[in-house]
Order: C-alpha cells, then structure tokens, then sequence
C-alpha cells in the first residue's frame, strides 16, 4: 500500500515537473521569437549558416 501511494506521488511529482518545464518553455520560446528571426535574416544577409544544434 505505501509502495503504492509513494509511486502515485512521484507519478504526480514528475507530470507536475513536466508541465512546468514545458510551460516554461513555451514561454522562452515566446520571449525569444523576434530576436531569433532577426538572427536568422542577419545569418541569411551574411551568408552565414544557422546551427540550431547548439
């Protein structure tokens, strides 16, 4: 029973650490968005090429 209970709070812990992490990012990536378009024309002006791998 304690088993049970103690992975029904980890379950929760984890899929509440999920959400938020997503939730944060979901946000950065809003906050983010017209810089990381202006750094793409700027790469495409300078003929540079954009590693999203970093």
């Amino acid at each position: 029973m304690e088993e049970t209970l103690f992975s029904l709070q980890q379950y929760k812990m984890t899929k509440q650490k999920d959400e938020t992490l997503q939730k944060i990012q979901k946000q950065k990536l809003a906050q983010y968005q017209s810089d990381f378009k202006q750094f793409r024309v700027f790469c495409d002006e300078h003929l540079l090429k954009l590693d999203l791998n970093r």
